[in-house]
């Protein structure tokens, strides 16, 4: 699998300047939250498209059914210079998951014997203007809370 699709908000000015105004670690919490919510849109995207074998098994192994879509989840985490935040929507795969879905490359984007059946980006590409409208929508929302805290702690 690719390691990941990025999306960038931009445009949004009023925002982009309060997140100045507010501090780092404010604005890296709030950011965090706002597009955790975004990603959750889209996983809940995802899961609704993740195609289900009736029997719950893909070749030779044997999986329970609905294992591909337990195995959807949103990760986040700060960037290494601290600058921007990374949300994933990912598969969890390997010995340690839970839900061990290593097959999902496969089942996106095909192999030799086996037709892909795209499930993610389609999942993305329908849902981002519902994820900007609630990131947007979020981060306003946190803002006008703060500047209010702010205004009344002046006074």
């Amino acid at each position: 699998m690719p390691d990941g699709v990025t999306v960038t908000l931009e445009g949004n000015q009023v925002i982009a300047e309060y997140l100045k105004e507010i501090g780092d670690d404010f604005a890296f919490k709030k950011m965090r939250s706002a597009l955790r919510k975004g990603a959750n849109i889209v996983k809940d995207a995802v899961k609704a498209r993740a195609p289900e074998s009736k029997y719950g098994h893909t070749g030779k192994y044997i999986h329970a059914a609905g294992n591909l879509k337990a195995a959807i989840e949103v990760k986040s985490a700060r960037s290494r210079a601290k600058d921007f935040v990374v949300v994933h929507i990912g598969i969890s795969s390997g010995k340690s998951s839970k839900y061990d879905a290593y097959y999902a490359r496969w089942v996106e984007f095909g192999k030799f014997n086996q037709s892909a059946k795209p499930f993610m980006r389609p999942a993305l590409e329908s849902s981002s203007g519902e994820v900007d409208a609630r990131v947007s929508k979020f981060l306003r929302n946190s803002l006008k809370r703060y500047k209010t805290k702010q205004t009344k702690g002046k006074k």
